[in-house]
């Protein structure tokens, strides 16, 4: 659902800025037969660096993209699976005000994109992060890298989301289709102890097999 509402406001963002550049191309080319050979050089300067924002905000549209079509693979930036949505949604706002500032854009504009990620910020917060650990084998060729948290009521629910390191630096893989729940009740351990992390059997190149009190959980390494 985070996704979902990021991917919302960055395409609302982007409306925003394609209809308020074909405003301003209106305006400026109704203005154009009116410039001086002065105003005409402060124009040309003017709309370098409307080209450069415009470029980096392109470029954090593109960012965005990639996150989400890796994302549809089961394929996650590690620094960006740690954050949440955030550090891409912050990248895209900040160039969303590069070029607010070298367009003059409205402050009504500003201001609703602003509403709209403090809005979105305090959602996130709100909402509990999911703690990310790595867990290497004893020979150090395989890590498996596991998102888990946990919620009570009355029992507890420990929730795993479990994914690989590929060999693109920073890149990983979900190796778990859904979400492994393991459920406790009256305990002290935390979510890697409930796991069985500890207890872990290797065999490098094809499975790990976590085993505790409370379960045993078998993933295929290849």
């Amino acid at each position: 659902m985070n996704t979902i509402i990021s991917v919302f406001i960055v395409l609302f963002i982007f409306a925003l800025v394609i209809k308020l550049e074909a405003m301003n191309h209106k305006a400026r080319a109704e203005e154009r037969p009116k410039l001086n050979k002065r105003s005409k050089r402060m124009e040309t300067s003017r709309n370098s660096k409307i080209d450069k924002s415009l470029y980096f905000f392109l470029f954090a549209l593109t960012v965005d993209l990639m996150i989400v079509l890796f994302a549809i693979k089961g394929y996650y930036f590690i620094p960006v699976k740690s954050t949440g949505d955030i550090l891409p949604l912050l990248l895209t706002v900040i160039a969303f005000y590069m070029l607010a500032r070298a367009r003059n854009l409205g402050k009504f504009w500003v201001i609703l994109v602003t509403v709209l990620l403090v809005l979105f910020l305090v959602m996130k917060i709100s909402l509990l992060k999911t703690p990310y650990a790595s867990v290497s084998s004893p020979s150090g060729k395989e890590t498996v890298i596991i998102g888990h948290r946990d919620a009570t009521l009355g029992e507890t629910n420990h929730f795993y989301t479990f994914y690989r390191k590929t060999a693109v630096p920073g890149v990983m893989k979900k190796m778990n289709q859904g979400t492994l729940n393991i459920m406790t009740r009256g305990t002290l351990e935390g979510d890697l102890e409930v796991l069985g992390v500890d207890n872990a059997k290797w065999i490098d190149g094809e499975l790990v097999i976590f085993s505790s009190a409370y379960a045993e959980t078998r993933l295929e390494l290849n």
